[in-house]
């Protein structure tokens, strides 16, 4: 039982970390359609990468435990999906890096777009300049959205194309409603410049004030040798001696 457990994971977590060749690469395959709580935070590890960690997980704890307790084998399903949505969870340190600097970047790519509009420019033509100015993964979206535009998409759809993006979702929104409706389009650049950055600004006062939290620790890690040795080490040395004599 055992060994047709282990070999049955093993093959899934082989399967799952294989790389996709021939003709499988010319199949365009539709992303699923995960529900908001299994739905993976921006800059997650790739599914096959997390689920195939897991799997390891769930054999691990099938090899280890089959001879102490097997009723750990009952666990198995929920560690690995468990550990498939925790892994969903965790954001590594580049990509949260690079989505801060991004979101940073926003209001001067709105900017750009409204000086463009305000002087009288069509909304296309000021994208692309936005586009041809900005840099890092800003300009790659702006110019997904000129791209849209170029091969005869309507500014509206152009922009609607971005509502899988959660940084540009609410943004992509507006300005393809105001496109569709004729409002003021100035109007609502400016006040999603202005929301994002205040939240810039709030981010960075968070932040400010978890450097102190994150200290506390390596801190006392640093200062508990030097306690020890200058005031919990003297006490004791004098209660000895005391005792001795």
């Amino acid at each position: 039982m055992i060994d047709w457990l282990a070999a049955g994971l093993g093959a899934a977590a082989v399967y799952l970390a294989w790389p996709s060749r021939g003709l499988g690469r010319l199949t365009a395959r539709a992303a699923p359609v995960l529900p908001a709580w299994a739905a993976p935070c921006p800059g997650a590890l790739p599914t096959r990468t997390r689920w195939w960690l897991s799997g390891l997980a769930g054999l691990a704890l099938v090899w280890f435990g089959w001879g102490t307790a097997p009723w750990l084998v009952g666990l198995v399903p929920l560690v690995v999906v468990g550990g498939w949505w925790l892994l969903g969870r965790l954001e590594g340190g580049t990509a949260r890096r690079a989505r801060l600097a991004d979101k940073a970047d926003l209001p001067y790519a709105l900017d750009l777009i409204r000086l463009g509009v305000g002087a009288g420019q069509p909304l296309r033509t000021a994208l692309a300049t936005a586009a041809e100015v900005m840099g890092g993964r800003v300009a790659t979206t702006l110019d997904r959205v000129a791209r849209g535009v170029a091969v005869g998409l309507s500014d509206a759809e152009a922009w609607q194309a971005l509502s899988d993006d959660p940084a540009w979702r609410d943004i992509a929104r507006d300005i393809a409603r105001a496109a569709d409706w004729g409002v003021r389009l100035t109007d609502v650049l400016d006040q999603h410049a202005a929301q994002l950055r205040r939240q810039v600004k709030a981010d960075r006062l968070a932040a400010a004030k978890a450097v102190g939290v994150k200290a506390v620790a390596p801190l006392g890690l640093c200062y508990l040798p030097a306690f020890v040795c200058l005031g919990v080490v003297p006490v004791i040395v004098g209660g000895v001696l005391v005792i001795l004599h």
